[in-house]
């Protein structure tokens, strides 16, 4: 009974995976390929991440310390 569920779902999916594939082709260009894997991909998050905390620890070493006086 598996084996029957397991072979309807992939003809299935590659009924309806044609259709679609055809129906977005036209709406995927290069920029908008490239937009979409830049808000997508979790590396590009991480490298954001990375370039905050460093421009954070660039304004941190150019800050000038706490003023103190000793008697």
């Amino acid at each position: 009974m598996n084996k029957i569920k397991a072979f309807l779902f992939v003809s299935a999916g590659l009924v309806v995976s044609p259709l679609t594939l055809a129906e977005s082709a036209s709406l995927w260009t290069l920029n908008s390929s490239i937009q979409h894997a830049m808000k997508v991909a979790p590396e590009m998050k991480v490298a954001t991440a990375e370039i905050g905390k460093q421009q954070g620890k660039l304004e941190q070493a150019d800050a000038w310390p706490n003023p103190s006086v000793s008697l």
